[in-house]
């Protein structure tokens, strides 16, 4: 009830919602092609309607997103996107109700994905910036994508972390602490793209 949102935010005279655009599960009718609208919304579009209802009384609204994984049918669609173990099987996060498959810093779902939905967000939404939630990528990612990058940037395998050196987990953690800087650097971009 986007209408009860705006009256509760009057009354506690706040100026600024942070509402969930998505990335995990879509608050809106997303047309992407790794979209999870969330089921129980059905053809609403609750971004929408709570974004206008906002705007109507002067009230910011700051979109929030989160890649840090996605549900089995959305892995399923598109499983290069996501990490994976040394074996190559797919990590699974153990902390979330719905068991979500980790992405990784390189892959496509945190950096082609998400810029465009970003994008489509910007450009389809009354939003005045975007909260980036769980930007954070632990262990180590043996994706084809990961494992090109690492080797092109140091001519080594990315190492097993249980049984690496000090050395060999020095430089992994410096090469993913460059991939996770040129991540968030396209998202910046890509949020500043469309203004302050």
């Amino acid at each position: 009830d986007a209408g009860a949102v705006v009256d509760y935010l009057k009354k506690g005279k706040y100026n600024t919602l942070c509402v969930n655009a998505g990335g995990i599960v879509d608050f809106f009718q997303n047309p992407l092609p790794a979209a999870n609208i969330n089921k129980i919304m059905g053809s609403r579009d609750i971004l929408k309607e709570i974004t206008e209802a906002c705007k109507k009384e002067g009230i910011k609204v700051i979109a929030r997103i989160d890649f840090r994984g996605a549900e089995e049918h959305v892995y399923n669609k598109f499983p290069g996107w996501f990490k994976k173990d040394p074996e190559g099987n797919p990590v699974k996060t153990t902390y979330t109700i719905v068991p979500l498959y980790e992405s990784c810093y390189t892959g496509n779902y945190r950096n082609e994905y998400a810029n465009a939905y970003v994008s489509y967000v910007l450009k389809n939404f009354s939003v005045d910036g975007i909260w980036h939630n769980a930007p954070g990528v632990e262990g180590a990612c043996y994706c084809e994508k990961c494992k090109a990058s690492y080797k092109a940037k140091t001519g080594r395998s990315v190492p097993i972390l249980a049984r690496a050196t000090d050395e060999e987990l020095d430089s992994y953690m410096s090469w993913k602490a460059e991939a996770a800087d040129q991540c968030m650097n396209k998202i910046k971009k890509t949020v500043k793209s469309f203004g302050n």
